[in-house]
């Protein structure tokens, strides 16, 4: 039997800070099943809201999406998530990511090889939230090995936009970058496990966890002992491995990125827009050998009538015109329709662009009409794979948009 659709809402990462807490026991409130927090340069750090707005709710589960995996070294990271899945039972779900590429180069941070060390990341995370200890085994060498950079994408003409493979945050923010080459990873968490005396020692392929990106290609030529900021037999405490492990969730995009995520995480985080056909799309490039959590953003609201909340959605698809969002697009019956109106405006005028996005398209790329449409799809939604839909409030008053929205609860 199907899990019926959880229903959760975006924290806006610009809210007053005064009015953070007041949102999300609001939120919880009218009955929103979660509550994600967003990671973006500048603005606000996830773990950091997810703890706050956890402390002051007690049923709400609340989601992190996404953390950049490059931007922490996964020791820590797995001991922050620990503590508030320890503090917060049941309560967690943590979303990582590549990051926006732009971001994470302007404070050193982007790796050589993105979907590596994502991989890598992420396997080391599970295991250490399940209390496994883990260290780094040496990247491989010879006539299989990947060349450094493999992971990135090529530039030049015809090159995919760097970044088909990052998760994408709501609404204002510029789409991401990245690379999309799947490598070395294993096939399921803890697959490569050695036990060395009574522990279990989970081995991820590669040099790239625990290392800073700049470190990672002089790592890969060192033992893997003396490997500078490598993972060397790292455990959590017992005390400190908590009863209900998070989970862990990849907010990505491309296809090998996908596939990377039905290898290793707990399930996927999909930006929005989030069409039923995007969703299956996804879901057949995940390709999950068992169950895989489907998270689905979308700009969301809800009026009287149709025509104003289309109105009121329409500024949060300034940026679905843009390269990166191809994979977005490229499933609806309309893709080339909209390419070609696309190609109308300039690389700067996306506000242009949306206003001339006919009303039959915006009800595509938005959950937006009347509280029985949008709840319609909602259940569109579900038949199509998604688990949790998450709607970003529209407009300009976010707790008006919020107790609208929660007209359409199922």
């Amino acid at each position: 039997m199907t899990a019926p659709l959880r229903v959760g809402v975006m924290l806006p990462r610009d809210l007053d800070p005064a009015r953070v807490l007041e949102f999300a026991r609001r939120a919880e409130e009218l009955g929103f099943d979660e509550l994600w927090v967003v990671e973006d340069m500048g603005f606000r750090g996830g773990i950091a809201q997810a703890a706050a707005v956890l402390a002051v709710t007690t049923r709400i589960r609340v989601g992190i999406g996404i953390l950049p995996a490059a931007a922490r070294n996964v020791a820590f990271e797995a001991m922050e998530v620990a503590t508030l899945a320890q503090l917060f039972p049941g309560r967690l779900d943590v979303g990582i990511g590549h990051g926006m590429p732009d971001w994470m180069r302007s404070v050193g941070a982007w790796p050589d090889r993105p979907l590596r060390y994502l991989g890598e990341h992420t396997t080391a995370l599970r295991s250490l939230l399940r209390g496994e200890r883990v260290g780094t085994a040496p990247t491989p060498t010879g006539p299989d090995a990947q060349p450094a950079g493999a992971d990135a994408q090529p530039a030049g003409a015809g090159a995919q936009p760097a970044g088909a493979d990052a998760q994408l945050h709501p609404m204002t923010q510029p789409p991401h970058r990245g690379g999309d080459t799947l490598g070395t990873i294993p096939t399921s968490p803890g697959a490569d496990a050695q036990v060395v005396g009574a522990e279990r020692v989970g081995t991820v392929s590669g040099s790239h966890v625990g290392t800073t990106p700049d470190a990672s290609r002089a790592n890969a030529r060192a033992d893997a002992a003396e490997r500078p900021g490598g993972l060397r037999g790292v455990a959590l405490e017992p005390g400190s491995v908590p009863e209900v492990v998070p989970g862990v969730l990849l907010g990505v995009r491309g296809p090998k990125s996908l596939a990377l995520s039905g290898r290793v995480a707990d399930g996927t985080v999909l930006a929005e827009p989030t069409t039923p056909e995007y969703a299956r799309a996804a879901l057949e490039a995940i390709a999950a050998s068992g169950p895989h959590a489907l998270v689905a953003y979308n700009v969301a609201a809800v009026a009287a009538d149709t025509a104003t909340a289309l109105e009121l959605a329409r500024p949060g698809l300034e940026y679905v015109g843009d390269s990166g969002w191809a994979p977005h697009i490229a499933p609806l019956d309309f893709a080339e329709d909209f390419a070609a109106l696309r190609a109308r405006f300039s690389d700067d005028d996306r506000a242009g662009f949306a206003a001339a996005l006919p009303d039959e398209w915006v009800a595509r790329l938005a959950l937006a009409g009347t509280a029985g449409e949008v709840r319609a799809r909602h259940e569109s939604l579900a038949r199509a794979g998604v688990t949790s839909s998450v709607l970003i409030p529209a407009g300009p008053d976010p707790f008006a948009a919020l107790d609208s929205l929660a007209t359409a609860l199922p």
